[in-house]
């Protein structure tokens, strides 16, 4: 599960290679969602560089965060698994 705040944004793996979405989003609270059609996305990365490398530190960032979750579920009993999870998931909901 991830968290996203304002000014932040999903869907840009699909947007890039054009596979189905490989999750789904839910707002908690009400806000504003634009969409971007994928060759306006790819004009915009190529126009862009800025955006490109953000995206590159996102996508890097997420990597790095799935691979610290694997090896905190493969390294744990359930029980703190799942404890550890939950806690992390409350550490990044705090101000």
């Amino acid at each position: 599960m991830q968290i996203l705040g304002k000014n932040e944004f999903f869907g840009e793996m699909s947007a890039i290679d054009g596979l189905p979405r490989s999750a789904d989003v839910r707002c908690r609270t009400p806000g504003e969602i634009a969409e971007l059609k994928q060759t306006d996305f790819e004009r915009l990365l190529a126009n862009e560089p800025q955006l490109t490398l953000r995206l590159l530190k996102l996508f890097t960032a997420r990597l790095r965060q799935t691979n610290q979750r694997l090896e905190d579920f493969s390294t744990t009993t359930p029980t703190n698994s799942r404890y550890s999870a939950a806690y992390k998931v409350s550490e990044s909901l705090k101000p």
